[in-house]
């Protein structure tokens, strides 16, 4: 049996260049496993409550500090946002997040990432509004 050559180095020319491919899509696509890389890459203008901080509250508060818990969360409800805002204006929202001020750190499961707490300090100073 005599193989023809021809026909196989155009193969093996794409069977090298479509590895080649999926190798370097696979390294830049998974550039960064981190989730607080990936979050540091969007750029926010404005921070939303509904958006940006509901979904952080939900993920790492709520299991404590919602109405069907509060017994957990010593009393302190942060579902919704007019039950937010009177923590806000406590000005111990933050500093709960980094343990600033001898306060113990929540939640205590693990801190928040430095993008989610400085997302929610933005949200603070651009007026924590309900939007």
């Amino acid at each position: 049996m005599q193989l023809n050559l021809m026909n196989f180095f155009p193969m093996r020319r794409l069977v090298l260049s479509m590895s080649f491919f999926v190798l370097f899509t696979t390294f830049f696509s998974c550039s960064s496993d981190n989730e607080e890389d990936l979050f540091e890459d969007m750029m926010i203008e404005t921070a939303s409550f509904a958006d940006n901080i509901l979904p952080i509250l939900q993920t790492n508060c709520y299991g404590c500090h919602s109405v069907d818990n509060a017994v957990f969360g010593a009393g302190l409800i942060l579902e919704g946002h007019s039950n937010l805002i009177s923590f806000v204006d406590s000005n111990k929202f933050p500093e709960v997040l980094t343990g600033a001020g001898g306060l113990s750190v929540m939640p205590p499961s693990g801190q928040l990432t430095t993008s989610q707490i400085d997302l929610i300090q933005q949200w603070i100073d651009e007026g924590a509004l309900d939007n």
